[in-house]
């Protein structure tokens, strides 16, 4: 039994934290163990569905003196012995790597999982820290992985010159969710959508970098020419009663519908004709992949770590995430031809099926837990 330590920030509603539960729901539970570490807090929205798969939550609180987490992550990796850690705390989990290296810990993962991160603020301490971490992965993991080339090419712009110490290990969507036919009746009877309206769609937390305040122009510039047309958007967040305040400015409260946090992100993508994606960066675009899944055609931002996550055929309708005027054309497009738009939706469904899986995901894992330490020659 091969022995691993996930280490997150805590189990709340996102990317990373919904990836790896994917993670525990999937892995092969007669060769390995899986605990998970969290950096901030063992509670979240996901608490529970962590707990249902059978994992131990562990506080280990990360300090912004760095030192002070490599101290307790080390007497936590002495006292439990792991066989992995992997570490997704993209440059930050430099830290753990020293941690994991000092406990004898063979298998060493560390993750990029953004393009852009608060350290990235100026400043000379600032830089020097990036510097430090991003040293401490390259010198003490024996991979380095990132959920898009984008990632990588982020941080170490040499890494494919770097093999085999870097790999790209994209987040994977369970297919089998979106295996049934979803009613899109049910979703709009429900938040009182007329039957024959059009429904652009969004999913995300409201936070800058989500960009929800250009998904308002958007719908300034569409909505005075589209009497039918309506605004779904799934989540929240601190920037939520910034964009509800525009949203009154504009008139357009009539036209939008806040759902808040959903579980039922799959079945409310079925209510969508278009799904809408300005963010001004992403690590990797997994509600993207989602989209596609469900078969609701994407205009996104032209942003590398949500390209890697489109289609082909999608990719020719991203424009600059600032350019509303750009992006509500290319959803007036699409909603005015709805046979192009279920012609492109099933090519992309195919290509994401074959390509974003998280069985591909969990089986790439977990030949890495079982061998990378094999594939570093040059061990410390």
């Amino acid at each position: 039994m091969i022995r691993i330590l996930q280490i997150i920030a805590s189990p709340a509603i996102g990317g990373i934290e919904r990836q790896v539960l994917s993670l525990l729901q999937k892995y092969d539970r007669k060769r390995f163990s899986i605990d998970v570490a969290c950096g901030k807090s063992v509670d979240g929205s996901l608490r529970d569905e962590y707990l249902a798969a059978d994992t131990r939550l562990i506080l280990c609180r990360w300090s912004k003196f760095v030192f002070p987490f490599v101290g307790r992550l080390f007497r936590l990796l002495q006292r439990e012995r792991y066989d992995v850690i992997h570490a997704r705390l993209s440059e930050v989990s430099g830290a753990a790597m020293l941690a994991a290296r000092l406990a004898n810990v063979p298998i060493r993962v560390a993750s990029y999982e953004h393009t852009q991160t608060a350290w990235r603020n100026p400043g000379f301490m600032n830089r020097r820290a990036v510097a430090l971490l991003k040293w401490l992965n390259l010198r003490f993991a024996t991979r380095i992985l990132g959920v898009s080339e984008a990632c990588l090419d982020t941080y170490y712009p040499d890494w494919k010159e770097r093999r085999p110490q870097f790999q790209v290990s994209y987040n994977g969507v369970a297919l089998e969710s979106f295996s049934e036919v979803i009613s899109a009746g049910d979703v709009r009877r429900e938040f009182d959508i007329p039957a024959d309206a059009l429904v652009v769609g969004h999913v995300g937390s409201f936070r800058e970098p989500k960009n929800h305040h250009t998904i308002v122009k958007i719908a300034a510039c569409l909505c005075p020419e589209i009497p039918n047309l309506y605004f779904l958007l799934v989540g929240d967040g601190h920037l939520r009663d910034s964009v509800e305040h525009e949203v009154d400015q504009c008139n357009l409260r009539p036209r939008f519908i806040f759902t808040g946090n959903r579980p039922d992100v799959v079945r409310l993508l079925g209510a969508m004709d278009v799904f809408v994606m300005p963010s001004i960066f992403e690590g990797f675009g997994v509600v993207a992949i989602e989209a596609q899944l469900g078969q609701v055609p994407v205009v996104a931002s032209n942003v590398p770590g949500i390209q890697e996550a489109l289609a082909p055929v999608f990719r020719k309708f991203s424009r600059d995430p600032l350019d509303f005027r750009g992006l509500a054309e290319q959803i007036r497009f699409l909603l005015q031809h709805h046979s192009l738009r279920h012609q492109l939706s099933q090519e992309a469904r195919d290509y994401v099926s074959n390509t974003f899986s998280i069985t591909k995901t969990v089986e790439q894992l977990q030949s890495i837990y079982s061998m990378a330490s094999a594939d570093i020659k040059s061990e410390v």
